[in-house]
């Protein structure tokens, strides 16, 4: 079974081996596609994060 998420930035799909950019807030997870998303992510993760 393939885990998949959505990217917190861009909501591009993100499969379960390209989850290496990955942000705790507040006692959850949050995955960037990116290194360019993981950095807005880093930046502001409220924002990204409440979209």
């Amino acid at each position: 079974m393939t885990t998949e998420r959505n990217c917190q930035v861009c909501a591009k799909p993100i499969a379960e081996d390209e989850m290496c950019f990955k942000k705790e807030y507040e006692g959850k997870t949050f995955y960037a596609c990116c290194p360019v998303c993981f950095s807005i992510l880093q930046k502001d993760p409220r924002k990204h994060i409440a979209a």
